[in-house]
């Protein structure tokens, strides 16, 4: 057991703006915006609840319109600009300092004073680059050494010291670099494996990480006869992907053969099994041999399998990660794919797909070696742009395509209305969300939902609003709606006060009430200290070893 409670009792320094290096699209504690209990306000019959704001002192680069707005992400304009904060030293330097404590911490086994001098470093945007960097240089060391390695990772996360996002990305690192790292340790390939194993096993990773490992590094594993004898199911992982490839190319071939008519509804029940960031990679693949139209087909088929939640926020993430891992492979047979790919991250970003904290992750990491960080590079320098308008931004392929959009937009607008006031009358939360269930086939619906049902109790009595709350509780709990939805209204409505406020003079006093009320049940997160200060107390399995068969 090992205790890290004097180490670091300041909250933990998430980044709150998603083009912040720190910032963490990962982060299972964030979901894209913080929600804080300031120190001022820590009675609740103060201002209970906060949306985040910028509190930089630096000067913010100019936005790209007073108006602008990544709407899935939820930034207004005034955060969208990049933090000037920078890692007091470089990432050359950083290693090195890790590599001493590192030899330290294997003589003395002293897990708190590691912790302690990683932080006072002050270099957190690195610590994904951290989780790699251990790792690899546990290769060519004793398994004691490995199992030092292995429960430093484990601590390091339960204690919010590395968050998700930062372990997975540097595990990601590991799997598109261990071609490299093969020839130095032709070994690393199974211990890659069971540090993963031993991480899942340990809750730090979550339970179906192994069906993002890369296509390659699966068949790599496939032919070690040892990690087929302790994993078979590696083999079936292997089998399962190619035939889902296999799937993917249909799906996309007749959909640009359609010109994009075939419904996307018809799509999803065929992308089922967790895969849908190689659905992604595989998209952008197929469509790079293709004409512009094809790309832009591609670009929307994503967007609309984004909005009938398809393909989720990591699906996108790995999906792009796994996609600058192969450009060297993929300019074999496709010269421009540099230019292209850059075009595609562009695109995913205007299209809020992902963050554009993404692409500062990539260069960082060096995902897809020299030519993977020059996609990442053009595309970040085009979205820091402030000279370039977004639409203009989004138009990367030089043509539109007909999107297909539904026609009932405004029956099902007027039905939600109904259905409202209906709620009101009777406090009937199950007959709402019955009414509701074939209504919200999107994100973008759903956030709508409880947009308008905190807006339309707004204008009712205290007791309609305590209903808004129970209804969205309800909704949550029989999962009507996701916490995702309800993080992101609440979002919006934020960064509409000032245009709210004309109209609704205490409009911002209201919003603060029904944040604390949420909060107060739970439905809404805050960003709190590191989470345990007892960070291996939890396991309810004894140690295991790296090196246990």
């Amino acid at each position: 057991m090992h205790s890290l409670e004097d180490v670091d009792k300041t909250r933990s320094p998430y980044a709150i703006d998603n083009r912040d290096p720190n910032y963490d699209p990962f982060d299972e504690d964030e979901e894209y915006v913080d929600f804080y209990m300031t120190e001022e306000t820590e009675n609740l019959g103060t201002i209970p609840y906060h949306v985040v704001r910028s509190t930089k002192t630096t000067p913010a680069k100019p936005p790209r319109s007073s108006s602008q707005t990544l709407g899935r992400f939820h930034m207004p304009s005034h955060r969208l600009a990049r933090s000037e904060d920078q890692p007091p030293i470089s990432l050359t330097k950083f290693k090195e300092s890790v590599d001493g404590m590192l030899e330290e911490l294997f003589t003395s086994n002293d897990f708190a004073t590691f912790v302690d001098r990683v932080t006072n470093l002050n270099c957190r945007v690195y610590h994904d680059e951290l989780v790699a960097h251990i790792i690899r240089v546990s290769f060519d060391r004793s398994d004691r050494e490995r199992d030092i390695v292995e429960e430093l990772i484990t601590l390091m996360k339960k204690s919010s010291h590395v968050s998700l996002g930062q372990l997975s990305r540097g595990f990601e690192k590991l799997f598109l670099t261990w071609e490299d790292i093969v020839l130095d340790c032709p070994e690393a390939p199974a211990m890659i494996l069971k540090y993963v194993e031993l991480a899942i096993a340990d809750d730090v990773l979550p339970p179906n990480f192994i069906a993002r490992l890369p296509e390659q590094f699966l068949s790599k594993l496939a032919s070690i006869e040892p990690c087929v004898t302790e994993y078979p199911e590696i083999v079936q992982q292997l089998v399962e992907l190619q035939d889902f490839k296999k799937a993917c190319n249909s799906i996309v071939v007749d959909y640009l053969a359609s010109d994009g008519a075939e419904s996307v509804g018809d799509i999803g029940p065929r992308l089922k099994g967790g895969r849908g960031h190689e659905f992604v990679r595989r998209a952008v693949n197929i469509s790079l041999d293709r004409e512009d139209k094809q790309r832009e087909l591609v670009c929307v088929l994503l967007t609309k399998l984004r909005d009938i939640r398809v393909i989720n926020e990591d699906d996108f993430l790995w999906g792009f990660s796994h996609l600058l891992g192969s450009i060297e492979d993929l300019i074999i047979d496709c010269p421009n794919a540099v230019d292209l790919v850059s075009k595609f991250l562009i695109r995913a970003v205007t299209d809020e797909v992902i963050p554009p904290a993404f692409l500062e992750h990539a260069v960082r990491l060096g995902l897809g070696n020299d030519m993977g960080v020059e996609c990442a590079t053009i595309a970040k320098d085009a979205v820091d742009n402030a000279e370039v308008e977004w639409a203009e931004l989004r138009n990367v392929w030089n043509c539109t395509v007909p999107e297909n959009r539904h026609h009932d937009e405004s029956h099902w607008k007027k039905e939600a209305a109904l259905a409202l006031v209906e709620y009101f009358n009777s406090h009937d939360k199950a007959e709402f969300w019955n009414n509701m269930r074939d209504w919200i086939t999107t994100t973008s619906r759903a956030i709508r939902i409880v947009k308008d049902s905190i807006l339309k109790a707004m204008d009712g009595t205290p007791n309609d609003c305590l209903a808004v709350v129970e209804l969205i509780q309800y909704g949550i709990k029989h999962e009507e709606i996701r916490e995702s939805d309800l993080y992101r209204a609440m979002a919006e409505l934020d960064a509409a006060t000032d245009d709210m406020k004309l109209d609704i003079p205490d409009y911002e006093d209201m919003l603060n009430t029904f944040g604390g009320l949420l909060r107060a049940r739970d439905l809404i997160p805050l960003v709190s200290s590191p989470r345990s200060s007892q960070m291996h107390s939890n396991k309810s399995t004894p140690p295991r070893s790296i090196h246990d068969n």
